[in-house]
């Protein structure tokens, strides 16, 4: 610490005042150790690296999706939406997240199926193949990464669900793309079966 001294008939002067140099110094390194351990920001979808791996994924997604939809026949997407979110993990002295925080995808399409796999329409309809002993499947990633893809098979004749309102909660979150039963409601006069499709995957996880 440095202190003014005035002294009669002179000049004033500094000099340190000893025995509090240590402890000012001590103060400002705590302070500067706490100010330089903040948490880090949680993650952000929308910067990279996390914002290229989110468009990749997305198109590998939307791939994997309209290969597996095709391959069973059925037509092109009605509509693909793809949601966004992050949440915050929760860490109190009762219960802790295993993650700061996560961020993941989902995507969802629909598409038109006319005839069955392998037979015919009016066969699906008499025997419920596959609608009502099959009604689908999900495949999960061989990366053991927990991401999957969903298909399923739905009757025109089955009242579809609204679309989602908005995307799930989380500190961030984003929907694009269109809702795949607009789609279906024009479409489904003309075709006795729909294929729903869906993937889920974790986009990034933040450890603590």
């Amino acid at each position: 610490m440095i202190g003014d001294v005035t002294v009669p008939g002179r000049r004033t002067h500094r000099r340190r005042a000893r025995g509090l140099a240590p402890a000012a110094l001590l103060a400002g390194a705590v302070l500067g150790l706490v100010g330089g351990c903040g948490d880090p920001d949680l993650l952000d979808p929308t910067e990279d690296p996390l914002a290229a791996d989110r468009e990749q994924l997305v198109d590998d997604m939307t791939g994997a999706l309209a290969s597996a939809a095709d391959q069973l026949g059925a037509g092109a997407a009605l509509g693909t939406r793809v949601d966004t979110w992050c949440s915050a993990g929760e860490d109190t002295w009762e219960y802790t997240d295993d993650h700061r925080s996560t961020c993941q995808l989902s995507l969802t399409s629909g598409h038109p199926l006319s005839t069955g796999v392998g037979v015919g329409v009016d066969h699906l309809r008499e025997y419920g193949l596959p609608v009502t002993q099959v009604t689908g499947v999900r495949l999960y990633s061989a990366e053991g990464n927990g991401n999957s893809i969903t298909l399923s098979f739905r009757p025109a004749s089955t009242p579809v669900d609204p679309a989602r309102s908005g995307s799930p909660a989380g500190y961030y979150t984003d929907t694009e793309g269109s809702d795949w039963q607009d789609g279906w409601s024009a479409q489904s006069p003309w075709h006795p079966f729909v294929i729903v499709a869906s993937s889920d995957a974790v986009l990034g996880e933040q450890p603590w």
